[in-house]
């Protein structure tokens, strides 16, 4: 009634017992209706464990080559590089988020040369707008704003 997926371990006497082993320590599988009667039929694409046997089996084992993936060395960087990538987003993300933190990949700015007197106006210029956006804000609070 249910396709019922199995594995199938040289070292279970279970298996053995029912169908004889390749004589090198695995099993032969085919397709339905392509292989000898005493071969396990095998549904779905190869696994990067199977070994094929003949012409046709390498064919389908390489077509599904680039599928087949190691889940550690596989990975695209170490552990240790995915964290510190992941920590230079979250700096990055702060800095975006105005919380005044310089992203990691900014290199550190020398204050040299800075004019005292520009630097002061820009400050004042800051302030300004600061003042002038807490109106606003003050304003559309006062007002309400409607959400759709």
């Amino acid at each position: 009634m249910y396709a019922v997926p199995a594995l199938l371990d040289p070292n279970q006497p279970g298996n053995s017992q029912e169908r004889p082993n390749d004589g090198a320590g695995g099993y032969t599988v085919c397709y339905e209706g392509r292989g000898q009667p005493n071969d396990y039929v095998f549904a779905g694409d190869p696994t990067p464990d199977m070994e094929p046997i003949d012409d046709e089996a390498k064919v389908i084992s390489a077509s599904r080559k680039e599928f087949w993936k190691h889940p550690i060395e596989d990975l695209p960087v170490s552990y240790s590089q995915s964290i510190l990538n992941d920590l230079q987003r979250q700096v990055a993300d702060l800095a975006v988020a105005g919380m005044n933190v310089t992203p990691i990949n900014q290199p550190p700015r020398s204050l040299k040369g800075i004019d005292p007197s520009e630097f002061a106006k820009l400050q004042e210029q800051v302030q300004a707008l600061m003042e002038a956006n807490a109106q606003l804000q003050k304003k559309l609070m006062e007002r309400g704003t409607r959400r759709i």
